[in-house]
């Protein structure tokens, strides 16, 4: 291999690595970025129906019905999150109320050990991704005193699809800078190694025809 080539390769992996370090911090804080908007905007609204929840007197409410009134439950900003997702409460003993009527859907949340355990008072508040019908759903499961728990869930395919095209931009922009690099080094490495080729040819015309 000759010395123009080495040191097009030693450039190469290089910028390879350095390139490839980049896309993956940039992707790792782009995604712990988003997915830290999403968790406080469902730890603010899980705040606000907690306190609705809480401020309701067990006595007035019959174990059956719901202690959210669905034609009193908040609007939030777009800031605060947007409209409600899926909405459920959890009873201390691990049973669910009724569905709580968002206007997005009536599917139940997966309620695991400790959700219960969160809605027994056994724990604080719990956030987990889960699945729902195949689809990513980050969920928030917040004490409500007496009442349990309330579970709120928000869909993650909207951000999910803003990641897998943040990789493919990645990606692009990785294979682009591989290649810049390559067609960079070659130029510089064709007039660093000028020098040293013409040295070499001049020393072997010297050993073939004894001319300095």
């Amino acid at each position: 291999m000759t010395l123009r080539r080495r040191i097009t390769l030693v450039v190469a992996i290089a910028v390879s690595i350095a390139v490839a370090l980049t896309a993956v911090a940039s992707y790792v804080a782009v995604r712990s970025e988003l997915f830290g908007q999403i968790d406080e905007q469902l730890r603010r609204q899980g705040e606000t129906l907690t306190a609705i929840v809480e401020s309701r007197d067990p006595t007035s409410v019959a174990p059956t019905r719901l202690p959210l009134d669905p034609d009193r439950l908040p609007r939030f900003s777009p800031s605060e999150g947007g409209p409600l997702g899926y909405v459920q409460l959890v009873r201390p003993q691990g049973k669910l109320f009724p569905p709580v009527p968002t206007g997005v859907s009536d599917v139940r949340l997966p309620v695991d050990a400790q959700d219960r355990a969160v809605a027994a008072g056994q724990r604080g508040a719990l956030l987990r991704t889960t699945s729902l019908r195949g689809e990513p759903v980050r969920v928030l499961t917040v004490p409500a005193g007496s009442y349990g728990a309330v579970q709120l869930g928000t869909p993650l395919s909207s951000a999910e699809t803003v990641m897998r095209r943040l990789s493919l931009v990645l990606l692009a922009i990785g294979v682009g800078g591989l290649a810049l690099a390559v067609a960079l080094s070659r130029a510089v490495t064709r007039r660093v190694t000028a020098p040293v080729r013409e040295l070499a040819d001049a020393a072997k015309h010297v050993a073939e025809t004894d001319d300095l």
